[in-house]
């Protein structure tokens, strides 16, 4: 059974070399199993029979329960100003702009295109004076010391080459006593990368890094974090979004491994949450 919204059996988005020709050039916010340009796995509920007929409707509502799942994470109140490093089309910056309405929320994505994409999608909330979005990089953000109360990001971590220094600047970046929360897919064990590499081809070529979650905890008291906590939410994750997959007129062409990867214990989808001391 297919979904009828996957036409083509071989999209231009199926074979990028970089992270920028996947973001950029290939934009795979147009890619029909990411409905509704979020780009993110998403966050099904565990109600939700992972055999049953995935509607394009339930698609849509995993992908902005993720950001409402890290939004949670990070108790958001109208006081707070926050940060989302990695904001791709700002879909989830205005929704959590609506929903909790932050005193600030700024976007910071790497990619040009990206930001003038989601200038143009949010353009009425910007004029509000709600949000704004900025082109720069997670490695060396274009923020002042201790500027946002609040730091999110929601499946980007995967593209840094690095780890540490995002961690660094989030923390810089940071007012006393401001939280952390990252989503994304980490490395469940020490040789996670290696054995991944032949299964994704994402991996293969460098576009994704798989960051080893211990490492990543290890880093995050480095950069002087507190209070670190991580919570597996592979179960809510990568089930479902093969089923959708194995739906569509994809099947064939988008990686299926991802399920195998998680179901060998070699990579799984973490919430992470971590704080500035006061």
């Amino acid at each position: 059974m297919t979904t009828g919204i996957c036409a083509n059996p071989l999209p231009h988005w199926v074979n990028p070399k970089t992270v920028a020709e996947m973001y950029d050039e290939f934009d795979l916010s147009t890619c029909p199993l990411f409905t509704g340009g979020f780009i993110n796995f998403g966050y099904w509920s565990l109600d939700q029979d992972s055999n049953a007929y995935i509607t394009e409707a339930n698609r849509l509502e995993s992908e902005k329960n993720l950001y409402l799942k890290v939004a949670q994470s990070l108790s958001l109140s109208n006081a707070d100003s926050v940060l989302e490093v990695g904001c791709g089309l700002g879909l989830g910056a205005s929704m959590i702009v609506e929903q909790f309405k932050p005193e600030v929320y700024c976007g910071v994505d790497a990619s040009k295109q990206q930001i003038m994409k989601s200038e143009s999608l949010n353009e009425s909330m910007i004029e509000a004076g709600n949000l704004s979005f900025k082109q720069g990089l997670a490695e060396n953000l274009p923020f002042e010391s201790n500027q946002f109360s609040k730091v999110l990001s929601v499946e980007a971590a995967q593209h840094f080459t690095s780890f540490s220094p995002f961690c660094n600047e989030s923390f810089r970046v940071l007012k006393p006593g401001g939280r952390l929360v990252v989503s994304t897919f980490f490395g469940s064990e020490g040789d996670s990368l290696a054995r991944v590499i032949p299964m994704i081809k994402t991996f293969e070529e460098g576009i994704d890094q798989l960051h080893n979650i211990e490492m990543v905890k290890n880093q995050l008291i480095e950069a002087g974090f507190v209070n670190i906590r991580v919570e597996s939410i592979g179960k809510n994750v990568w089930p479902y979004f093969d089923q959708w997959i194995s739906q569509t007129d994809h099947k064939e062409t988008w990686d299926r491994n991802w399920l195998k990867a998680y179901e060998s214990g070699i990579l799984d989808y973490y919430i992470v949450i971590a704080d500035k001391p006061c």
